[in-house]
């Protein structure tokens, strides 16, 4: 008889009609080290952002004392010759130190630090104070 190509033929043996036990678990193994892999990343993200947060904290501090220096007249006592502070606001701590230059102007260090967990860190500026 010819074949006219509206018979359906049996399925062979072995054809594939879904998945198997063994491909079900090795795609759960491979989303699972996803999974894994998104969760570290987040808690790096995390560290990272407090870390930023830190750094913007203590350069705001001490752009503010450098504009607290810069407004004060030349003769200012926080401006005397030597180290000042050691002052502390919430984790920070910001010390200076003034030395006199031989034209008329004063160099000021201002040093903020802080701990991140076992490690020490710190925000230096430098300032150049003119005399009035």
């Amino acid at each position: 008889m010819p074949h006219t190509g509206n018979e359906q033929t049996p399925p062979f043996i072995g054809e594939p009609h879904g998945f198997t036990l063994i491909e079900v678990m090795i795609a759960l193994v491979i989303f699972t080290f996803g999974i894994l892999a998104v969760i570290g990343m987040q808690g790096t993200s995390i560290q990272g952002n407090m870390s930023a947060q830190n750094i913007s904290e203590a350069a705001m501090l001490a752009t503010n004392q450098v504009e607290e220096l810069i407004g004060a007249s030349y003769d200012d006592a926080g401006l005397s010759v030597g180290s000042h502070g050691p002052e502390y606001e919430d984790i920070y701590q910001r010390e200076w130190t003034v030395a006199t230059n031989t034209d008329n102007t004063k160099s000021v260090e201002i040093t903020i630090q802080w701990n991140e967990g076992s490690q020490s860190r710190q925000v230096t500026y430098d300032l150049i104070k003119p005399q009035d």
